[in-house]
């Protein structure tokens, strides 16, 4: 599958890390065609990529943390899920 056919698959995240790491790297290189002044701060864009790649995984990571803390709360029935996300079902004291 190619990352631009919008499809679904376990690859498309890292689509998305290579797609803002190019258009990052492109508007950096437009920078310094335009202003040759901005070269030492366009240096730093080979960092780019790592960031980006450090910020995609950070972001993984939490998702899949939530993820478990959602499945967790709906099997013990603190949550209730409905068309607008998950809500928290109010504790009745017994």
């Amino acid at each position: 599958m190619r990352c631009d056919l919008h499809v679904h698959t376990r690859h498309s995240g890292m689509c998305g890390v290579r797609k803002l790491t190019r258009d990052v790297v492109a508007i950096g290189h437009n920078m310094v065609r335009e202003n040759p002044w901005t070269l030492p701060v366009a240096s730093l864009g080979v960092a780019v990529p790592l960031v980006i790649l450090g910020n995609y995984i950070v972001e993984n990571a939490f998702a899949r943390w939530w993820m478990a803390q959602c499945r967790w709360a709906l099997a013990r029935g603190s949550w209730k899920a409905e068309a607008g996300g998950a809500v928290p079902v109010p504790e009745v004291a017994s």
